[in-house]
């Protein structure tokens, strides 16, 4: 095959499925100092989202996605938090 010929065939799939393997990547949680600076950062980020709510100028989505891959590497918890809330999470 020409493909073949090339070297662009498809690597051979793993055991685990695609989507197991993608909740891998996600699930890498930063542990020690590392992981008080994400929560400290999610937390500060996530205030300024909020306020950017009623401010007219301020952005708010920008801060709500710090905010989120900041809790996304430090707390599984916060995460969960911040996608259920009635105001900040999307509906």
């Amino acid at each position: 095959m020409v493909i073949a010929a090339c070297g662009l065939e498809q690597p051979a799939a793993s055991s685990a499925p695609a989507r197991e393997r993608r909740d891998l990547a996600f699930n890498r949680v930063a542990r020690g100092p590392m992981k008080l600076v994400l929560r400290t950062l999610g937390v500060a980020a996530a205030g300024v989202g909020f306020v950017g709510v009623f401010v007219p100028l301020l952005p708010t989505t920008p801060f709500l996605l710090v905010a989120s891959w900041a809790f996304l590497r430090s707390s599984p918890e916060l995460t969960r938090k911040l996608h259920e809330h009635p105001l900040l999470a999307h509906t």
